[in-house]
C-alpha cells in the first residue's frame, strides 16, 4: 500500500494524513500472502525473541510487584 498527500515537507505530509487529506493506493494482502510473508520473515526475528522477552520482563517487574502489593492492600481493607 502507498499513502499519498500533497506536501512539501514531512511535517506537512503528516498533517495531511492527520486531517485525512491523503489517498491510499494498493490492495491488502490476502491471508495466504500474509502467511507466506510471515514465514519468510520469522527466522530473522527468532534469535531476538528470548532477549526481548527478558528485557520486557525486567522492565515490567517493578510494575507487576507494585500491582500485587496494591491488590493485597485492597483485599486487606475489605476484610
Amino acid at each position: 500500500m502507498l499513502t499519498c498527500a500533497h506536501a512539501e515537507t514531512p511535517e506537512e505530509f503528516l498533517e495531511a494524513v492527520l486531517h485525512r487529506k491523503n489517498g491510499v493506493m494498493g490492495r491488502e494482502k490476502n491471508l495466504v500472502e500474509k502467511c507466506v510473508m510471515a514465514s519468510a520473515m520469522l527466522p530473522q526475528y527468532l534469535p531476538y525473541t528470548w532477549p526481548s522477552l527478558q528485557v520486557h520482563y525486567h522492565q515490567n517487574l517493578p510494575r507487576i510487584r507494585h500491582g500485587i502489593e496494591h491488590y493485597r492492600k485492597e483485599t486487606k481493607k475489605r476484610r
